[in-house]
């Protein structure tokens, strides 16, 4: 069994010198053993957008770690049970007002906002403020190229998971201390949500036990969850930085 990870979303799914490591990696690795008598599962990375593009394809047969986006994303189905609650937010600098965006206030220049290609995370009012010519996306590789992006200007703001963003601002503080960060602030609350493993909808003659499996691994997911392992590797990522 093939799943898909994002190859570049830390410190939920990535690649590392070739190694594919990651809280939802180490999850569904934990679950899989639980499993292993039934099914074999392979992860493997690419392009977060790239990977969407193979399940609609029916290529692999599922995709780490979506948020349910039923009709903007017809060819997943099911999902499995949430793997870990995800907070999206603004990074913004600090003389940059989304809420004044949104809410028609204030300069009426547009906002440049960023966000990782392929990713669905606006929400109503900024779709609404999008739709009206008050923001302006920018789809760009990863979270990396994006927060460059927000470093020397290029975007106004930044929308992705809290997380995933100061995990990734921590490396790039490490990586080039001369880089300032503190005309950056988070300033603006989108969602919250599960992120899950996305089943390809179609490839039933190509998956017949996939309903199985599905089940079967559904009920480890609950079982780590249960007896805490899920929680022992989402805190020895976080506790790392």
């Amino acid at each position: 069994m093939t799943i898909v990870a994002d190859d570049s979303y830390p410190p939920y799914s990535y690649l590392e010198n070739e190694e594919i490591k990651g809280i939802y990696v180490d999850i569904i690795k934990a679950a899989a053993k639980r499993i292993a008598k039934y099914y074999q599962i392979e992860i493997i990375t690419m392009p977060w957008k790239r990977g969407l593009v193979s399940l609609e394809n029916s290529e692999h047969f599922a995709i780490i770690p979506p948020y349910k986006r039923k009709a903007k994303r017809p060819y997943i189905w099911p999902y499995s049970t949430a793997l870990f609650l995800e907070t999206v937010v603004a990074f913004c600098h600090k003389d940059v007002s989304l809420e004044d965006a949104i809410n028609s206030k204030g300069s009426q220049q547009v906002i440049q906002v960023g966000m990782n290609a392929g990713f669905l995370i606006l929400n109503k009012e900024l779709k609404t403020a999008q739709a009206q010519g008050l923001i302006r996306i920018w789809e760009n590789k990863n979270t990396s190229a994006n927060i460059m992006k927000l470093i020397f200007r290029r975007i106004d703001c930044y929308i992705n998971d809290r997380v995933s963003t100061l995990w990734q601002l921590t490396e790039l503080q490490k990586q080039h201390a001369e880089v300032d960060f503190s005309n950056i602030q988070e300033t603006y609350l989108v969602m919250e949500q599960t992120a899950h493993i996305g089943y390809v909808r179609e490839g039933i003659a190509k998956y017949p036990y996939k309903a199985d499996f599905i089940k079967k691994m559904d009920d480890a997911l609950l079982e780590i969850q249960k007896i805490g392992i899920s929680n022992n590797i989402i805190n020895k990522y976080l506790s790392h930085h």
